[in-house]
Protein backbone atom coordinates (compact mmCIF):
# COMPACT_ATOMS: atom_id res chain seq x y z
CA UNK A 1 0.00 0.00 0.00
CA UNK A 2 0.94 3.15 -0.68
CA UNK A 3 2.22 5.64 2.33
CA UNK A 4 -0.18 8.53 3.56
CA UNK A 5 1.47 12.00 3.10
CA UNK A 6 3.99 12.33 5.41
CA UNK A 7 3.10 14.35 8.64
CA UNK A 8 5.61 17.05 8.02
CA UNK A 9 2.99 18.05 4.93
CA UNK A 10 0.08 20.09 6.52
CA UNK A 11 -2.31 19.35 3.97
CA UNK A 12 -5.44 18.55 6.41
CA UNK A 13 -8.66 18.49 3.91
CA UNK A 14 -9.23 17.89 0.12
CA UNK A 15 -11.91 19.80 -1.15
CA UNK A 16 -13.06 17.98 -4.39
CA UNK A 17 -15.44 20.04 -6.78
CA UNK A 18 -17.03 17.03 -8.98
CA UNK A 19 -19.03 19.36 -11.52
CA UNK A 20 -21.70 18.65 -12.30
CA UNK A 21 -21.05 19.34 -15.77
CA UNK A 22 -22.59 22.75 -16.95
CA UNK A 23 -23.36 24.07 -13.56
CA UNK A 24 -20.40 27.16 -13.87
CA UNK A 25 -17.38 24.56 -13.74
CA UNK A 26 -15.58 26.43 -16.37
CA UNK A 27 -15.96 30.01 -14.70
CA UNK A 28 -15.55 28.79 -10.90
CA UNK A 29 -11.86 26.91 -12.15
CA UNK A 30 -11.22 30.29 -13.86
CA UNK A 31 -11.80 32.10 -10.82
CA UNK A 32 -10.20 29.65 -7.97
CA UNK A 33 -6.85 29.67 -10.79
CA UNK A 34 -6.83 33.09 -10.91
CA UNK A 35 -7.44 33.96 -6.99
CA UNK A 36 -4.22 32.32 -5.82
CA UNK A 37 -3.28 34.72 -3.34
CA UNK A 38 -7.00 35.20 -1.76
CA UNK A 39 -7.22 31.32 -1.12
CA UNK A 40 -3.58 31.30 0.78
CA UNK A 41 -4.86 33.75 2.84
CA UNK A 42 -7.20 31.12 3.79
CA UNK A 43 -5.08 28.64 4.44
CA UNK A 44 -6.48 26.78 0.97
CA UNK A 45 -4.68 26.21 -2.56
CA UNK A 46 -6.02 25.10 -6.14
CA UNK A 47 -2.67 23.24 -7.47
CA UNK A 48 -1.81 24.41 -10.65
CA UNK A 49 1.37 24.45 -12.71
CA UNK A 50 1.66 21.25 -15.24
CA UNK A 51 -1.43 19.18 -12.74
CA UNK A 52 -3.86 21.94 -14.67
CA UNK A 53 -5.50 21.48 -18.53
CA UNK A 54 -6.58 24.73 -19.05
CA UNK A 55 -8.29 25.34 -15.42
CA UNK A 56 -9.30 22.40 -14.64
CA UNK A 57 -7.07 18.82 -13.00
CA UNK A 58 -8.10 16.73 -16.05
CA UNK A 59 -5.58 14.94 -15.23
CA UNK A 60 -7.45 13.23 -12.25
CA UNK A 61 -10.05 12.16 -14.45
CA UNK A 62 -7.47 9.82 -17.00
CA UNK A 63 -6.00 8.93 -13.71
CA UNK A 64 -9.09 7.36 -12.36
CA UNK A 65 -9.94 5.75 -15.46
CA UNK A 66 -6.22 4.56 -16.79
CA UNK A 67 -4.45 4.46 -13.61
CA UNK A 68 -1.50 6.71 -12.60
CA UNK A 69 0.46 7.98 -9.57
CA UNK A 70 0.39 11.91 -10.10
CA UNK A 71 -1.51 12.75 -7.61
CA UNK A 72 0.62 10.38 -4.78
CA UNK A 73 3.69 12.97 -6.08
CA UNK A 74 1.92 16.17 -5.82
CA UNK A 75 0.10 15.74 -2.11
CA UNK A 76 3.14 15.64 -0.19
CA UNK A 77 4.49 18.80 -1.62
CA UNK A 78 1.46 20.61 -1.17
CA UNK A 79 2.00 23.61 1.71
CA UNK A 80 -1.39 24.68 2.79
CA UNK A 81 -3.78 22.82 4.97
CA UNK A 82 -6.80 22.70 2.55
CA UNK A 83 -6.46 21.94 -1.07
CA UNK A 84 -9.26 22.23 -3.60
CA UNK A 85 -9.53 19.66 -6.76
CA UNK A 86 -12.00 20.73 -9.82
CA UNK A 87 -12.72 18.83 -12.63
CA UNK A 88 -16.41 17.83 -13.86
CA UNK A 89 -15.18 14.68 -15.10
CA UNK A 90 -15.27 13.48 -11.65
CA UNK A 91 -19.01 13.38 -11.83
CA UNK A 92 -19.72 13.08 -15.58
CA UNK A 93 -17.18 9.26 -16.05
CA UNK A 94 -17.54 8.21 -12.51
CA UNK A 95 -19.23 5.53 -13.58
CA UNK A 96 -16.38 4.95 -16.00
CA UNK A 97 -13.73 4.94 -13.23
CA UNK A 98 -11.57 1.81 -12.12
CA UNK A 99 -12.22 0.60 -9.26
CA UNK A 100 -8.58 -0.16 -9.21
CA UNK A 101 -7.95 3.54 -9.41
CA UNK A 102 -11.05 4.43 -6.72
CA UNK A 103 -8.95 2.21 -4.55
CA UNK A 104 -5.49 3.62 -5.38
CA UNK A 105 -7.09 7.30 -4.87
CA UNK A 106 -7.92 6.18 -1.38
CA UNK A 107 -5.10 4.88 -0.47
CA UNK A 108 -3.26 8.13 -1.46
CA UNK A 109 -5.57 10.40 0.54
CA UNK A 110 -5.43 8.12 3.46
CA UNK A 111 -5.36 10.45 6.87
CA UNK A 112 -6.63 13.53 4.69
CA UNK A 113 -10.18 14.62 5.12
CA UNK A 114 -12.11 14.57 1.72
CA UNK A 115 -14.56 16.46 0.95
CA UNK A 116 -17.17 16.46 -2.14
CA UNK A 117 -18.70 19.18 -3.52
CA UNK A 118 -21.46 18.52 -5.81
CA UNK A 119 -23.78 21.46 -7.90
CA UNK A 120 -26.82 20.23 -9.05
CA UNK A 121 -29.30 21.69 -11.28
CA UNK A 122 -32.67 22.09 -12.53
CA UNK A 123 -33.65 18.95 -14.72
CA UNK A 124 -34.57 19.76 -17.68
CA UNK A 125 -32.38 23.21 -17.93
CA UNK A 126 -29.42 20.81 -17.53
CA UNK A 127 -30.32 18.42 -19.78
CA UNK A 128 -30.67 20.78 -22.94
CA UNK A 129 -27.43 21.98 -21.35
CA UNK A 130 -25.90 19.39 -21.73
CA UNK A 131 -27.44 18.03 -24.54
CA UNK A 132 -25.44 20.87 -26.27
CA UNK A 133 -21.95 19.41 -24.58
CA UNK A 134 -22.99 15.98 -25.81
CA UNK A 135 -23.72 17.51 -29.77
CA UNK A 136 -20.19 19.73 -29.63
CA UNK A 137 -17.66 18.00 -27.91
CA UNK A 138 -15.99 15.18 -30.09
CA UNK A 139 -16.40 11.96 -31.02
CA UNK A 140 -13.41 10.72 -29.20
CA UNK A 141 -14.38 7.84 -27.23
CA UNK A 142 -14.52 9.87 -23.86
CA UNK A 143 -18.13 9.28 -23.58
CA UNK A 144 -20.72 7.38 -25.70
CA UNK A 145 -22.52 10.32 -26.30
CA UNK A 146 -19.87 12.78 -27.40
CA UNK A 147 -20.41 14.02 -31.02
CA UNK A 148 -24.08 12.49 -31.14
CA UNK A 149 -26.90 12.93 -33.51
CA UNK A 150 -29.57 12.24 -30.92
CA UNK A 151 -31.89 15.15 -29.68
CA UNK A 152 -31.91 16.05 -26.22
CA UNK A 153 -34.79 13.87 -26.15
CA UNK A 154 -33.74 11.19 -27.36
CA UNK A 155 -30.99 11.42 -24.68
CA UNK A 156 -33.01 11.72 -21.82
CA UNK A 157 -33.23 8.17 -20.83
CA UNK A 158 -30.08 6.97 -21.66
CA UNK A 159 -28.36 5.69 -18.94
CA UNK A 160 -25.52 8.10 -18.01
CA UNK A 161 -27.90 10.92 -18.11
CA UNK A 162 -30.19 8.94 -15.89
CA UNK A 163 -26.86 8.69 -13.01
CA UNK A 164 -25.91 12.38 -13.43
CA UNK A 165 -29.63 13.14 -12.81
CA UNK A 166 -30.32 10.88 -9.57
CA UNK A 167 -28.26 13.08 -6.76
CA UNK A 168 -29.25 11.39 -3.83
CA UNK A 169 -27.67 8.07 -5.38
CA UNK A 170 -24.80 9.71 -7.53
CA UNK A 171 -23.67 11.34 -3.82
CA UNK A 172 -24.13 8.47 -2.25
CA UNK A 173 -21.72 6.64 -5.06
CA UNK A 174 -19.38 9.62 -5.17
CA UNK A 175 -18.94 9.41 -0.97
CA UNK A 176 -18.07 6.04 -0.84
CA UNK A 177 -16.15 6.29 -4.19
CA UNK A 178 -13.51 8.89 -2.68
CA UNK A 179 -13.36 7.49 0.64
CA UNK A 180 -15.38 11.09 0.93
CA UNK A 181 -16.62 12.00 4.77
CA UNK A 182 -19.02 14.76 3.56
CA UNK A 183 -20.78 15.68 0.46
CA UNK A 184 -21.59 19.27 0.24
CA UNK A 185 -24.51 19.73 -2.35
CA UNK A 186 -25.12 22.72 -3.70
CA UNK A 187 -27.65 24.14 -6.05
CA UNK A 188 -26.96 26.34 -9.31
CA UNK A 189 -30.23 27.99 -8.84
CA UNK A 190 -29.19 29.39 -5.74
CA UNK A 191 -26.48 30.96 -4.50
CA UNK A 192 -23.70 28.34 -4.97
CA UNK A 193 -20.54 30.24 -5.34
CA UNK A 194 -21.02 31.73 -2.73
CA UNK A 195 -21.79 28.56 -0.74
CA UNK A 196 -18.51 27.40 -2.35
CA UNK A 197 -16.35 30.32 -0.93
CA UNK A 198 -17.75 30.22 2.90
CA UNK A 199 -16.18 26.40 2.47
CA UNK A 200 -12.88 27.53 1.93
CA UNK A 201 -13.10 30.41 4.78
CA UNK A 202 -13.58 33.44 2.53
CA UNK A 203 -16.71 35.69 2.01
CA UNK A 204 -18.14 36.64 -1.45
CA UNK A 205 -19.01 39.79 -0.28
CA UNK A 206 -15.34 41.05 -0.92
CA UNK A 207 -14.38 38.07 -2.84
CA UNK A 208 -13.63 38.99 -6.65
CA UNK A 209 -16.56 38.19 -9.10
CA UNK A 210 -16.99 35.00 -10.83
CA UNK A 211 -15.58 35.83 -14.72
CA UNK A 212 -17.57 34.73 -17.54
CA UNK A 213 -15.69 31.70 -18.94
CA UNK A 214 -18.08 30.14 -21.64
CA UNK A 215 -20.69 31.57 -24.16
CA UNK A 216 -23.70 28.94 -24.59
CA UNK A 217 -24.55 28.49 -28.03
CA UNK A 218 -27.49 29.63 -29.80
CA UNK A 219 -29.97 26.31 -30.74
CA UNK A 220 -29.86 27.02 -34.38
CA UNK A 221 -26.18 26.59 -34.34
CA UNK A 222 -26.10 23.01 -31.73
CA UNK A 223 -28.77 21.93 -34.33
CA UNK A 224 -26.74 22.74 -37.26
CA UNK A 225 -24.03 20.76 -35.62
CA UNK A 226 -25.85 17.59 -34.48
CA UNK A 227 -27.05 17.18 -37.90
CA UNK A 228 -23.44 17.59 -39.22
CA UNK A 229 -22.56 14.21 -36.52
CA UNK A 230 -25.76 12.26 -38.25
CA UNK A 231 -23.52 12.67 -41.66
CA UNK A 232 -20.50 10.98 -40.12
CA UNK A 233 -18.10 13.29 -40.93
CA UNK A 234 -14.90 13.20 -40.22
CA UNK A 235 -13.44 14.60 -36.69
CA UNK A 236 -11.01 17.17 -38.59
CA UNK A 237 -13.89 18.19 -40.79
CA UNK A 238 -16.18 18.75 -37.51
CA UNK A 239 -13.83 20.59 -36.33
CA UNK A 240 -13.05 23.33 -39.54
CA UNK A 241 -17.60 23.50 -39.46
CA UNK A 242 -16.79 24.46 -35.56
CA UNK A 243 -13.88 26.87 -36.27
CA UNK A 244 -16.21 28.65 -38.62
CA UNK A 245 -19.16 28.93 -36.34
CA UNK A 246 -17.12 30.34 -33.51
CA UNK A 247 -16.07 33.13 -36.11
CA UNK A 248 -19.45 33.68 -37.34
CA UNK A 249 -20.96 33.93 -33.67
CA UNK A 250 -18.12 36.12 -32.07
CA UNK A 251 -18.42 33.04 -29.29
CA UNK A 252 -15.16 32.55 -26.92
CA UNK A 253 -17.08 29.05 -25.97
CA UNK A 254 -14.19 26.89 -25.18
CA UNK A 255 -14.83 23.76 -27.37
CA UNK A 256 -15.28 25.94 -30.52
CA UNK A 257 -12.08 27.94 -30.23
CA UNK A 258 -10.72 24.91 -29.39
CA UNK A 259 -11.02 23.66 -32.96
CA UNK A 260 -9.90 26.33 -34.57
CA UNK A 261 -6.55 25.67 -34.55
CA UNK A 262 -8.04 22.55 -37.56
CA UNK A 263 -8.68 25.92 -39.82
CA UNK A 264 -7.12 24.54 -42.84
CA UNK A 265 -9.39 23.73 -45.65
CA UNK A 266 -10.09 20.16 -45.62
CA UNK A 267 -11.50 18.87 -48.91
CA UNK A 268 -14.75 17.83 -49.99
CA UNK A 269 -16.48 20.95 -48.02
CA UNK A 270 -19.13 21.81 -50.29
CA UNK A 271 -20.15 18.20 -50.63
CA UNK A 272 -20.68 18.25 -46.85
CA UNK A 273 -22.67 22.20 -46.73
CA UNK A 274 -24.80 20.18 -49.48
CA UNK A 275 -25.84 17.57 -47.23
CA UNK A 276 -26.23 20.18 -43.91
CA UNK A 277 -28.38 22.06 -45.73
CA UNK A 278 -30.28 18.92 -47.06
CA UNK A 279 -30.60 18.03 -43.97
CA UNK A 280 -31.91 21.62 -42.99
CA UNK A 281 -34.80 21.21 -45.22
CA UNK A 282 -37.59 20.06 -42.50
CA UNK A 283 -36.34 22.77 -40.67
CA UNK A 284 -39.00 24.68 -39.95
CA UNK A 285 -38.95 28.10 -40.96
CA UNK A 286 -38.50 30.92 -39.06
CA UNK A 287 -35.48 32.89 -37.07
CA UNK A 288 -33.34 29.89 -36.50
CA UNK A 289 -33.30 28.62 -40.10
CA UNK A 290 -33.38 31.96 -41.65
CA UNK A 291 -29.43 32.60 -39.60
CA UNK A 292 -28.11 28.49 -40.04
CA UNK A 293 -29.03 29.27 -43.97
CA UNK A 294 -26.80 32.88 -44.22
CA UNK A 295 -24.24 30.92 -41.99
CA UNK A 296 -23.92 28.03 -44.89
CA UNK A 297 -24.33 30.59 -47.61
CA UNK A 298 -21.11 32.33 -46.25
CA UNK A 299 -19.23 28.90 -45.87
CA UNK A 300 -20.28 28.13 -49.36
CA UNK A 301 -18.29 31.75 -50.27
CA UNK A 302 -15.27 30.99 -47.85
CA UNK A 303 -15.02 27.40 -50.01
CA UNK A 304 -15.94 28.31 -53.40
CA UNK A 305 -12.77 31.08 -52.69
CA UNK A 306 -10.15 28.59 -50.93
CA UNK A 307 -10.28 30.95 -48.00
CA UNK A 308 -10.02 30.55 -44.44
CA UNK A 309 -13.49 30.42 -43.13
CA UNK A 310 -13.02 32.47 -40.10
CA UNK A 311 -11.78 34.72 -42.44
CA UNK A 312 -14.38 35.48 -44.49
CA UNK A 313 -17.14 34.64 -41.21
CA UNK A 314 -15.40 37.01 -38.73
CA UNK A 315 -18.36 40.36 -38.41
Amino acid sequence: MPPAPSPATPLRRILLHVGLPKTATSALQRWLHRNALLLASAGACYPDGAHLRGDKHQFLVGELRRGGTTLARLLPRLRHTTAIFSAEGLSNHFYDFDPAALRRFRQDTAGIDIEILMVTREREAWLRSYHKQCVVNPGNGASDLWGTALTAAQIADHPRIRRLTDARQLGEDLLRGFGARRLHRLRFEEDWFAATLALLGLDAATAPPLPRANDSLPDWAVEVLRRLNGIAAPERHKDYWKSALAAFLGSNHLELNAAAQADAMPPALAGEADAIRDLLSGWAAGPDLDLALRFLATADEAIAHRRPLRERLAR
